[in-house]
């Protein structure tokens, strides 16, 4: 197959254009909700049957085509977590932070990462952004209560690992 540079390069400056401009490849590619539905149903079908890697996989085909989706980067980062890919989870509930600003899950997910890497001050740092969010306000109360008790969690294992 002879690939004609002048047409990827046109087609590529047409993506790009696309992008940013603040669309998605999605639209580009005129892929309909639908379709993405199913890919996301089929992912979660694989992460429930505990095929993580089939899951991560297409997980990350709906981030790519949609990077505005959080729900797709919160599937994508869990099923990185149960992978034990913990620095690649933590980008990605960044990701997630930044498409969805008032949500405290996503502080506290990144800290259960690093947590499982041993990481106490990263950890601590997660769960303490997560349980002082929106103290005032009564959403996310089960959220702000776990993040607590991952503090006290990371408490312990400061007092175990300096008692050693």
């Amino acid at each position: 197959m002879q690939l004609d540079n002048n047409n990827n390069e046109a087609l590529l400056a047409q993506l790009l254009e696309h992008i940013v401009a603040g669309n998605t490849l999605k639209s580009f590619r005129n892929i309909d909700e639908h379709t993405m539905e199913a890919m996301y149903a089929a992912g979660y079908q694989h992460y429930q049957s505990g095929n993580y890697d089939h899951a991560n996989k297409l997980f990350q085909w709906l981030c790519m085509y949609d990077h505005f989706s959080v729900k797709y980067f919160k599937a994508l980062a869990a099923t990185q977590f149960v992978l034990k890919k913990y620095a690649e989870a933590i980008n990605t509930y960044t990701a997630c932070y930044f498409l969805d600003k008032d949500n405290p899950e996503h502080p506290l997910q990144a800290g259960l990462c690093h947590l499982a890497m041993g990481n106490l001050d990263e950890a601590e740092s997660g769960f303490y952004a997560s349980s002082l969010w929106g103290e005032d306000l009564a959403t996310h109360v089960d959220v702000r209560k776990k993040a607590n008790a991952m503090l006290e969690l990371v408490k312990r294992k400061r007092q175990m690992k300096q008692a050693g």
